[in-house]
């Protein structure tokens, strides 16, 4: 991984629209979007578990609600506390 970050360094291509495995974005109090993923391991109102290709992302929140799933995304509604990325 260390090349590809070296050449994109040298490219000048800003680190935040490379990319990555996976990523995800919380907005506030009424949920977050969630792309790069490999399905749903359990749900929960309290706990969301989202495959990765390699690892999970751990969910934890109140009232959580799945709004959108889609192929590698999921749009989750409630209001999220914290997100924990597990493995690798």
């Amino acid at each position: 991984m260390a090349i590809l970050e070296n050449i994109l360094d040298g490219l000048g291509i800003d680190r935040e629209i490379r990319p990555y495995p996976y990523r995800f974005s919380v907005f506030g109090r009424v949920g977050g979007w969630f792309e790069g993923i490999e399905g749903m391991e359990s749900f929960s109102p309290e706990e969301v578990v989202l495959r990765l290709k390699k690892g999970k992302l751990r969910v934890s929140g109140r009232d959580l609600a799945v709004r959108k799933y889609g192929e590698k995304e999921i749009a989750l509604g409630g209001e999220i506390l914290s997100v924990t990325a597990e493995g690798r």
